[in-house]
């Protein structure tokens, strides 16, 4: 379960305007760490308009419970 969790950047940029003819999304996770009990995930959020008309980038940091942090240690080596 996630227990808190903080926004650290927003970005955002219209480039023109036109219609909208696509949208990708990509969240990538930039890192795991572990402080005692205490999982947290470092991640980015990225939207991106098409073609080439605006985007929006989130990053920020999303901690766990115990349970759930002793979850993403035991499977860590799965996604690195």
């Amino acid at each position: 379960m996630i227990t808190a969790g903080k926004v650290t950047k927003v970005f955002g940029e219209k480039i023109k305007e036109a219609q909208i003819k696509e949208l990708s999304i990509n969240i990538d996770i930039t890192d795991l760490t572990f402080d005692g009990d205490t999982a947290k995930i470092t991640y980015t959020y990225a939207a991106r308009y098409e073609p080439d008309l605006a985007k929006i980038e989130v990053s920020g940091e999303l901690f766990f419970d115990k349970d759930t942090s002793k979850e993403l240690k035991d499977n860590e080596g799965d996604w690195k």
